[in-house]
């Protein structure tokens, strides 16, 4: 079998079994509020972005890198980015 196959069906039982072991304390709950926090502040950042009136430019680049620099500052990434 292909070492990067087993590698990501080794990852999925281990990434089940910790969310496992994490709900038994609640600490999956923890996890799960501050994650959606995260989310609704970060959607927040990018509703700012995108009525922000200051930004001119009709390409829409300045739009385009905070809500990229919004990701970013959460973690998230973009493989669309690349200038």
């Amino acid at each position: 079998m292909d070492s990067n196959l087993n590698l990501e069906m080794l990852a999925r039982v281990i990434g089940w079994s910790v969310i496992e072991y994490l709900k038994q304390d609640g600490t999956l709950h923890q996890i799960k509020a501050e994650t959606e926090a995260d989310a609704v502040r970060a959607l927040n950042q990018i509703q700012c972005v995108l009525n922000d009136q200051s930004l001119k430019d009709p390409e829409c680049f300045q739009h385009i890198e905070r809500i990229v620099e919004a990701l970013h500052a959460y973690g998230l990434s973009t493989s669309r980015h690349d200038f």
